[in-house]
């Protein structure tokens, strides 16, 4: 079944970075400090010229409702294995989980797949509901992602809708029939939320370097973070999937360098409040590492 097998493909991909974690983090890191540097030397971007209340509120607001969504989400998954995973658990799971994707450990995917196998999951029904989640999300991205490109590539946009549509169908239909149309229903309002808010902070953070972009087009940058969590080979992506925004912004007629920068803000607003957080939880002992059983 094609499903099935896109299935394993990601558990491949995943496979084989958490085998060369180490390498491939030093290759993302280089990529990601060379954008950086190429980007704010193309904008002439200095600490004086960012603007700070746009970035207040990605930090304080749209990052803190980006990690309660995602936690939710982990207890439906947990539910589509017929588990339970309690708030605290996927609270504590999303964030150690989006740290350690940036570490030399297989990250957020073996913190998640951890507590679900502590939940009660089987090996083989963690790998399934996690590349399904991952696959739903990026079909709902692609479907983003096609309405600013409608306009000014019909082709591109049709194709993309298309494909996106196909892996959506096939994803919602794999969870239905696992949990039922609640839950189908459940993990697309989840996503809806989430993949909405990644959008505003997009939104936010091309505000921070002075550039505005409508909500409209900042939905084709969804994509980039999108793509590489379901790929999964270098560390979140990092690098690349701010690569993939500066080229997407080609088609949309924004300054590539801006894009870069713009997702490199994001992701350093997501990790800088999810490292907070995670110290909080490890100095009052609400996170405790424990081996998966």
């Amino acid at each position: 079944m094609a499903f099935d097998r896109l299935i394993s493909l990601s558990a491949a991909l995943r496979a084989f970075s958490a085998r060369n974690r180490i390498a491939l983090t030093v290759i993302a890191v280089l990529l990601f400090g060379g954008g950086m540097v190429w980007a704010v030397g193309q904008l002439d971007v200095t600490l004086a010229s960012l603007e700070w209340r746009p970035l207040l509120v990605v930090v304080l607001v749209f990052v803190p409702l980006d990690i309660a969504l995602s936690a939710l989400n982990l207890s439906l998954l947990a539910k589509i294995v017929d588990t339970r995973i309690s708030a605290k658990d996927s609270l504590v799971a999303t964030v150690i989980g989006r740290v350690a994707e940036v570490l030399p450990i297989p990250g957020a995917a073996l913190v998640r797949g951890a507590a679900l196998l502590r939940s009660g999951a089987s090996f083989k029904a963690m790998i399934g509901v996690l590349a399904v989640s991952s696959l739903m999300t990026l079909a709902l991205a692609g479907v983003f992602a096609a309405i600013p490109l409608l306009p000014r590539e019909p082709w591109l946009a049709y194709v993309l809708l298309a494909g996106s549509v196909l892996v959506f169908i096939g994803s919602m239909g794999w969870v239905a029939r696992k949990a039922g149309a609640a839950i189908v229903s459940a993990m697309l309002a989840l996503r809806l939320g989430i993949l909405a808010l990644t959008t505003l902070r997009f939104v936010a953070c091309f505000l921070v370097i002075g550039s505005i972009v409508p909500v409209r087009d900042a939905l084709l940058f969804v994509v980039g973070g999108t793509v590489t969590t379901y790929v999964g080979i270098l560390p979140a992506g990092l690098g690349v999937s701010e690569g993939i925004s500066a080229a997407l912004a080609l088609l949309i007629g924004v300054l590539p360098a801006a894009a870069f920068l713009a997702a490199a803000i994001n992701r350093l607003c997501g990790l800088g409040v999810g490292g907070v957080i995670a110290l909080a939880m490890i100095a009052t002992g609400a996170y405790q590492p424990r081996p998966a059983t």
